[in-house]
């Protein structure tokens, strides 16, 4: 699996789907595996960040979200 417009930096693609979000995980190429094919060293969503906020209509709203475990990875949010 390749994504657009960083072939270059990837070594490894993996999807992971959490919640409504799907996150998107580059390797860099050339990156040692051995624990990284462990699931407990993946990344992952910190879930004990307030999820209901409330803001106003028609005004710019910051919805932040916090990944554990991100290391020198790269991490793409697509909703």
């Amino acid at each position: 699996m390749q994504l657009e417009g960083v072939p270059l930096l990837s070594g490894r693609t993996e999807r992971s789907h959490d919640h409504d979000h799907e996150m998107i995980l580059v390797e860099p190429r050339g990156r040692p595996n051995d624990r990284l094919d462990d699931p407990k060293y993946h990344p992952y969503f910190d879930d004990s960040i307030e999820t209901n906020v409330t803001f106003q209509v028609s005004k710019t709203a910051y919805l932040h979200c916090s990944i554990r475990q991100l290391g020198d990875r790269v991490v793409s949010l697509i909703s």
